[in-house]
């Protein structure tokens, strides 16, 4: 008799199992039918929770953003870091293909390398977008309140914090994460990092600067 388990415990399983088979097989190579022989369920039970593999995807994706936002958002309500502080960890953080920076092991940085790609294909355009633009809003909220803190601080002169935020995590986010500005390399990306931490600089009207 199959194990009869509760829909989210179920959904968590195939996202698990996809998630392994993708990295180890790649994304386009992997069938439903390997995700459903690798669990052992039927086809109608995975079509059950999920519609595609494309939809599969989607919601590693998503999860994968959640530990993103968390670490950032700690980062933001930590009263015991000045806000130059903040916007250090803040960028530590949301570079994550760097294992010096990152904490990430290489089989995590690997395996989240290869989730990227599969999402960056051209038939999953409007996924990619979706994600950075859920992305961009919510780190835009982060970096205005330490924006705001360092203002308080006396450390950044920004007249327009909220635009300020708004337009360099967008700017950060879609060009970071769309291979169409750096051809899905790691040194490329890096080069493009370096001139954002140049730009923040300049934007946060810093006396001496961050990096």
């Amino acid at each position: 008799m199959r194990e009869v388990k509760k829909p989210e415990e179920r959904m968590a399983d195939i996202l698990r199992a996809s998630e392994k088979l993708f990295s180890q097989k790649g994304y386009l190579k992997t069938t439903t039918d390997d995700i459903i022989k690798a669990l052992g369920i039927s086809r109608g039970l995975l079509y059950y929770h999920f519609k595609s593999k494309e939809e599969i995807l989607w919601h590693i994706a998503e999860n994968k953003t959640k530990p993103l936002l968390g670490n950032i958002r700690s980062i933001v309500n930590d009263s015991t870091m000045s806000a130059p502080q903040k916007i250090l960890a803040f960028l530590k953080a949301a570079v994550t293909s760097d294992p010096e920076t990152s904490g990430l092991s290489e089989e995590e940085i690997k395996e989240m390398m290869v989730l990227q790609e599969a999402i960056q294909l051209r038939e999953h355009d409007y996924m990619l977008d979706r994600i950075n633009h859920k992305i961009a809003y919510e780190t835009t909220f982060f970096l205005e309140q330490i924006i705001l803190q360092g203002i308080k601080e006396g450390h950044f002169h920004v007249k327009h914090p909220h635009a300020t935020a708004a337009y360099l995590m967008t700017g950060f986010t879609f060009v970071m994460n769309d291979p169409h500005y750096h051809g899905n390399g790691i040194e490329e990306q890096m080069e493009l990092f370096k001139g954002f931490k140049e730009l923040l600089n300049l934007s946060l009207g810093v006396k001496t600067a961050l990096f």
